[in-house]
């Protein structure tokens, strides 16, 4: 990141991954130990073997922020 010096190359911090590829992760404690103030991105993924239509989509997306907001951390 150093070396590439561009304001708008940043490194993105994956909690999925995060919780997914180590044991007894904690990835919001990990963003608060860190003072991390920006922007959450939020993957939606569903189910193996599960097709959603649009409407499907937008409701999963809308029931997934909605449960990211109900947690204190994220207010």
């Amino acid at each position: 990141m150093k070396r590439i010096d561009h304001p708008n190359v940043r490194v993105n911090f994956d909690t999925g991954n995060v919780t997914f590829y180590n044991r007894n992760a904690d990835a919001v404690s990990e963003l608060k130990e860190h003072n991390y103030r920006g922007p959450i991105t939020l993957g939606v993924e569903g189910a193996s073997g599960t097709e959603l239509d649009e409407a499907e989509t937008k409701k999963y997306v809308t029931d997934s922020v909605a449960d990211l907001r109900s947690l204190a951390e994220f207010r």
